[in-house]
């Protein structure tokens, strides 16, 4: 049997796929969850343990006699249950794999100890690799395998004509003009927010503008998240569209990249998504606010979908007001370097739990 754990929802996404793969292939998952995660697997009627300790896990388990042959675990915020299990199955010889569902997630913060190292890692791309090889000095280049973005696999057949119809047809949205998805973190949306608002009302190119929160905000930054809420209500150059009320079993945020023509973040997983789909991704990190941020939560320089060409990235007023006009009424001419190197064939999930089963193969 695999123990798989759990905790924010990108990490919850993608090493959920791994587990559907591993059970399709015919091997046993247990599912563990702590924070976020209980909530989204509740939801999705998927059977899990909730919330429990790690040290309680092992007690639990081992006093019935049974012990899991690896474990697998996503790598979230402030580490979570997967973290502090990994050093407690090394001390049961326990092998343990860990999933990153984005760029360098936590390696230079919460996992930076080595006793919180997992025997392998699996990362989405090259990018991935060279960051955890470079945060994580001894660590071996044989331990990481390059999967493909997990997270990610659905893009390889979504419908973005469909998702904008769907989207569309949902709001009575008969004008021509085009939707602008802004996607907001846990926590520091309200400068960037403002910042937005205030480039798309200056710009007065008209808009379908849907603002859409991360699920975590009013927890992790209740204030922030209350004065981010007041800063979108100020957009005026076209109509705000509110959805964050509607339940995601009827319109899903992959339904509203899909529809959206410029989808603008701080450095959020959708911008990922959004360049995997080839739209318009605006990166907003302006040196005080996000990209402050990115610094603070993963001790990287550069945000990689930027640097890769995927993205654009603007650090100041002027800057977002004329990319925000280019994406909006042209091109950000983005889309070579999205195919080139943010391919996308449906099967990183499964090369993902080949590779944990070849791992308990030897």
């Amino acid at each position: 049997m695999i123990w798989a754990v759990v905790k924010d929802p990108g990490g919850t996404n993608a090493t959920v796929r791994v587990v559907n793969e591993l059970r399709a292939l015919g091997k046993e998952v247990k599912l563990f969850s702590n924070g976020k995660a209980a909530e989204i697997l509740t939801e999705r009627g998927m059977e899990h343990t909730a919330n429990p300790s790690a040290v309680s896990i092992l007690e639990a388990v081992f006093s019935e006699g049974k012990r899991p042959e690896l474990i697998l675990t996503s790598m979230c915020s402030q580490g979570g249950l997967g973290k502090y299990l990994v050093p407690l199955a090394w001390h049961h010889d326990i092998a343990t794999v860990a999933v990153q569902d984005f760029w360098g997630a936590r390696l230079k913060t919460d996992y930076c100890d080595s006793q919180f190292w997992p025997d392998r890692i699996i990362v989405p791309d090259e990018v991935g690799k060279r960051l955890v090889l470079e945060s994580w000095g001894d660590y071996g280049e044989e331990n990481v395998c390059v999967s493909g973005w997990v997270a990610f696999d659905s893009l390889a057949t979504f419908d973005c004509a469909a998702a904008g119809e769907k989207v569309r047809k949902r709001f009575g949205l008969v004008k021509p003009w085009p939707i602008v998805g802004f996607f907001g973190h846990p926590d520091g949306n309200a400068e960037t927010a403002h910042e937005v608002v205030r480039a798309l009302n200056e710009n007065a190119d008209p808009v379908y503008f849907f603002p859409r929160w991360h699920p975590r905000a009013s927890t992790d930054d209740a204030a922030d998240h209350e004065r981010t809420k007041t800063e979108v209500l100020a957009f005026s150059s076209g109509e705000r569209i509110e959805t964050n009320s509607i339940s995601s079993k009827e319109l899903t945020t992959d339904d509203i990249v899909g529809a959206s023509k410029v989808v603008v973040s701080i450095f959020s997983t959708t911008l990922v998504q959004a360049a995997h789909l080839g739209k318009e991704v605006v990166s907003v990190l302006y040196p005080q606010y996000g990209m402050r941020r990115w610094h603070e939560i993963t001790k990287l320089e550069g945000f990689p979908l930027t640097d890769l060409g995927c993205s654009a990235l603007v650090g100041e007023y002027d800057g977002l007001r004329r990319t925000l006009r280019g994406a909006i009424t042209d091109t950000l001419g983005l889309g070579d370097a999205q195919r080139r190197l943010l391919p996308t064939d449906g099967r990183s999930a499964r090369r993902a739990a080949a590779y944990v089963l070849d791992m308990l193969r030897r």
